[in-house]
């Protein structure tokens, strides 16, 4: 019999998920959520299947805010159940030709499919990705940076 232990972690402050997106991208198959809750902090959560609109409203955003300062990114991708190829090959373009632009670069994600995308693009990256499967760390390192960027 094995037995997995869980940490609770106590939250000081709510979770930025939490929060009323700024933009919604919805279709029939899924949906994209995002905030941007400082302006160096991108926050994204998607579910259902990813668009390739997603992925280039997501490479609009950045670069607005990546013209002049570093970026932090979380990305709830844990109800992600599939994606357009092309959304991992501009999303992880973008990330190379940018690399010296990112502070942090964190994705969550549950589906194989996902995490193999992330874990492809993560070589091409160098190792910048910090990859999450459970929402609990991975919001609290968003809450993190949150609350240091303030």
């Amino acid at each position: 019999m094995i037995f997995v232990a869980r940490t609770i972690i106590a939250r000081t402050v709510p979770s930025p998920f939490e929060q009323s997106p700024y933009k919604v991208f919805e279709h029939e198959d899924g949906e994209c959520k995002l905030w941007l809750p400082r302006p160096t902090l991108l926050l994204s959560r998607a579910r259902g299947f990813l668009r390739h609109e997603f992925a280039l409203e997501i490479i609009r955003q950045l670069n607005l805010i990546t013209a002049s300062k570093k970026i932090t990114q979380f990305h709830d991708w844990l109800a992600i159940t599939g994606f357009d190829v092309r959304c991992q090959r501009d999303l992880t373009a973008w990330h190379v030709k940018n690399r010296d632009r990112i502070a942090r670069l964190d994705i969550a994600a549950h589906s194989v499919l996902v995490r193999m995308g992330v874990s492809v693009a993560n070589v091409a990256l160098k190792g910048a990705i910090h990859l999450y499967d459970d929402v609990e760390p991975f919001e609290l390192q968003a809450e993190r940076a949150l609350a240091s960027l303030r």
